[in-house]
């Protein structure tokens, strides 16, 4: 299996497929855990600024 490097130029698909793959179970597992979503150090969007550039 093909290490991800998110700084390479290119990934083969496999690759970029595989990444996914593993973004998915750790997301369902975290789920599962109950530590998604991380609502203990997620910022209040009240408390959020808004830039004239965003």
């Amino acid at each position: 299996m093909e290490q991800f490097d998110p700084f390479a130029p290119r990934m083969p698909e496999e690759g970029f497929e595989e990444y996914l793959r593993i973004c998915q179970e750790i997301y369902l597992d975290m789920l599962h855990e109950d530590t998604w979503p991380w609502s203990e150090d997620s910022p209040n969007s009240e408390d959020l600024l808004e830039s004239e550039d965003t």
